[in-house]
């Protein structure tokens, strides 16, 4: 039986997740110009949900909290925290498209990021289950 003395998981993230398009660059361009990139990735990301993952990479037990719309770039997140282990407690948001980040980034690594994120996406109080949280040893949000 888990208990609030007995952490169920080391580590509960609620918050933000973005699919994230990473587009590398030799430098960022002038308004107005058009550059070659040199690659490009589509990742699940987001602060949170980053960091979630990769604790959970790291060997601890984690718990994700968030919302997703239902589009495939919440199917890129569902399936990358099953395939990393990360428990979920997902809300998803019919109708609504995933948060995403478009992220160019120059041979220095100076970054620019774009991001969309509807409304909806925000999580609520009301939304959420106390004992999502409760049986953690860590809460990031």
């Amino acid at each position: 039986m888990t208990t609030a003395n007995s952490p169920k998981v080391d580590l509960v993230g609620v918050g933000l997740n973005a699919t994230d398009m990473l587009i590398a660059l030799a430098e960022h361009p002038a308004p107005g110009s058009k550059v070659e990139f040199r690659s490009s990735s589509v990742l699940p990301g987001g602060q949170v949900a980053s960091a979630v993952m990769a604790c959970q990479r790291w060997g601890l037990r984690t718990r994700y909290v968030g919302k997703l719309g239902d589009d495939i770039a919440a199917r890129i997140h569902r399936e990358e925290f099953a395939r990393t282990g990360v428990e979920t407690q997902i809300i998803e948001v019919a109708g609504c498209a995933s948060q995403q980040a478009v992220i160019l980034v120059d041979s220095q690594g100076e970054r620019t990021v774009l991001w969309r994120r509807d409304q909806q996406l925000g999580l609520r109080p009301e939304e959420l289950n106390r004992d999502w949280i409760v049986n953690a040893r860590a809460l990031h949000v």
